[in-house]
């Protein structure tokens, strides 16, 4: 819904293009409401479907659309916990030398920050 429009929920994001390849793009998205379907409907309004997005605009299976990221503070310790993962799909497969660097900076300052860092799931 329109911003204003009754039923209109404020739905915002932050997101950084880090590679562009044929055509396509790898984009870090932070979310800062968390919508339904938030990611892929605000790219797509905008005329940036996401790659394999059936419902919003670009068709196919598969579903571009991956967490490489996962943080929390742990329940007792109270410690940041993080964890990191590379994503398999074949739409990522151009993309992996960048996915790679950006989860080594962001493993290296949550380190440098004294966070635990589980192993990933490659």
């Amino acid at each position: 819904a329109p911003p204003g429009e009754r039923g209109a929920k404020k739905a915002a994001l932050e997101y950084e293009v880090l590679q562009q390849k044929s055509g396509q793009a790898l984009v870090r998205v932070r979310l800062l409401t968390g919508r339904p379907h938030q990611i892929r409907l605000q790219f797509a309004s905008r005329g940036w479907p996401l790659a394999g997005d059936a419902k919003y605009g670009s068709g196919g299976q598969d579903l571009a659309l991956y967490s490489y990221f996962l943080g929390f503070a742990h329940p007792t310790k109270r410690q940041e916990v993080r964890f990191f993962s590379l994503p398999s799909a074949p739409a990522f497969a151009p993309f992996g030398q960048a996915m790679r660097q950006t989860i080594d900076a962001q493993k290296k300052a949550a380190a440098e920050l004294g966070e635990a860092i589980l192993p990933e799931d490659e």
